[in-house]
């Protein structure tokens, strides 16, 4: 399922990222070479999950490094990156980034006929964190930079459609 209801999974993923990075940290989105997880982001990070339920199910998650984390959180509070020390800020702002994203996906996603909800955002930090979806999802990783930044990108999603 490279694509739902010919809409590309891919364009459609890098679109919602370069969107929502531009309007809310100004960073610029380009793809990067794909390399192992663990060593292209760390292996500490923050990720960033919203779930989709409806006729299509899986989850979105955007993988950060900790600092790159604090870094965007500070862009858009306005704040330097040495003064914003709260989990609670950092959480606050990529749960809204990803949300911003998976709100853009489900739009693009529903103008097919694929209508979907979404789940609150949900972070979840660690080392070595690995994400597992509902049974039969197929899984699309996008790696991306922002900036100098590494982003990892993750797309689980199925069709319960016949």
């Amino acid at each position: 399922m490279a694509h739902v209801a010919g809409i590309s999974i891919k364009d459609s993923v890098i679109s919602a990222v370069t969107e929502a990075f531009d309007t809310m940290v100004s960073l610029p989105i380009r793809e990067r070479d794909k390399g192992e997880t663990g060593s292209f982001i760390g292996p500490e990070r923050l990720v960033g999950t919203v779930g989709f339920a409806g006729q299509l199910q899986g989850l979105l998650c955007l993988h950060f490094s900790p600092p790159f984390a604090q870094e965007i959180t500070a862009t858009m509070l306005g704040m330097e990156v040495a003064d914003v020390e709260e989990f609670e800020d950092i959480n606050d702002a990529i749960g809204e980034l990803t949300n911003i994203i998976a709100g853009d996906l489900k739009t693009r996603f529903s103008r097919p006929g694929f209508p979907c909800s979404l789940s609150i955002p949900s972070i979840t930090r660690g080392t070595r964190v690995e994400i597992e979806s509902v049974s039969g999802a197929e899984r699309y990783c996008f790696f991306l930079s922002a900036g100098n930044n590494p982003l990892l990108v993750e797309l689980y999603i199925r069709s319960t459609s016949t």
